[in-house]
C-alpha cells in the first residue's frame, strides 16, 4: 500500500515527491493561443498593461510564469504568500491595480475561479470579473 509505505519512509516519500513535483513543472505551460491573444490585445490596445494575482507563492509562481514564455508581458505580480490575505479579498486586486498605475475602474480580471476570481474583482470594485474555465468546468 501506497500510502503505508510513504507514511513509514521518509526516503520513499521524498522520491515519491520529487517525482510528482518533476512532472508538475514539466507541465507548465501557456494555454495555446494565449501568447499570441495577449500579443494581439497588447497591439490593439497600446498602453494596456497585463498583470498577476495570484493565490500562490512567488518562488512557484514567477518560475511558472516563466517557464509559459510571459515573463515579459505580465507586470505586476502579486502573490497572497507575500501578503498575509488572499483572493477574494478585495486588498489583493487593489494592490494590483496600484502596482500597475491603474484605477480599479478601469480595471478587469480574467481568472479561472469564478468566486475567487471574477466575483473577488468585481466585489473589490473593478471594472469587470470574466471567469476563464479552460477546463470546462
Amino acid at each position: 500500500d501506497l500510502a503505508a509505505t510513504l507514511a513509514d519512509d521518509d526516503a520513499a516519500t521524498d522520491a515519491w515527491f520529487g517525482g510528482y513535483l518533476t512532472g508538475y513543472e514539466a507541465s507548465w505551460r501557456a494555454l495555446p493561443g494565449a501568447v499570441a491573444a495577449l500579443d494581439e490585445i497588447a497591439r490593439r490596445h497600446p498602453g494596456l498593461r497585463f498583470g498577476v494575482v495570484t493565490n500562490g507563492e512567488r518562488s512557484q509562481q514567477e518560475p511558472k510564469i516563466q517557464a509559459a514564455g510571459l515573463t515579459d508581458r505580465l507586470s505586476p505580480v502579486v502573490c497572497s504568500g507575500d501578503l498575509g490575505f488572499t483572493k477574494p479579498d478585495p486588498r489583493i486586486f487593489l494592490l494590483a491595480c496600484r502596482q500597475a498605475g491603474a484605477d480599479p475602474a478601469d480595471a478587469v480580471m480574467v481568472g479561472d475561479r469564478l468566486r475567487t476570481d471574477a466575483v473577488g474583482a468585481v466585489d473589490a470594485g473593478l471594472a469587470g470579473g470574466v471567469w476563464f474555465d479552460a477546463l470546462g468546468d
